[in-house]
């Protein structure tokens, strides 16, 4: 049986998610540059952009679900590990008007990658 509660939570998910937006904001300095391929050599080393933005997609639906339940806040940290590839995404939720962005501020292929305390996780 489908409840209103069910509808009406769903349904506010949904615009959540849609309001979210992820932005590249990697500092572009030398030492970020070497934080994306830092740890070989080889292509399948090399963390491109995309691959960011595909593991970070695939993080949307669990960030609106922690917003609208307010398990995360604006300005709030978080890190998104892919569990599958073993990227670890850190970034920082910023409105903007009626957007909320996803930026992203480092990157880091490492199976057992620590983030503060205070670093809410989201595992994809």
């Amino acid at each position: 049986m489908i409840t209103l509660k069910r509808i009406i939570t769903e349904d506010t998910i949904a615009n959540i998610v849609q309001s979210i937006r992820i932005v590249l904001e990697i500092d572009r300095t030398t030492h970020a540059k070497e934080r994306q391929s830092r740890h070989g050599f080889g292509e399948d080393e090399y963390i491109s952009d995309e691959e960011i933005v595909v593991t970070a997609k695939k993080a949307i639906e669990s960030i609106g679900k922690m917003l609208l339940f307010n398990y995360i806040d604006i300005g709030d940290t978080i890190c998104i590990k892919n569990n599958r590839t073993n990227l670890n995404l850190v970034g920082q939720l910023k409105r903007d008007g009626d957007k909320i962005d996803l930026v992203i501020i480092t990157v880091m292929r490492k199976k057992d990658f620590k983030v503060s305390p205070e670093t809410k996780r989201i595992e994809v």
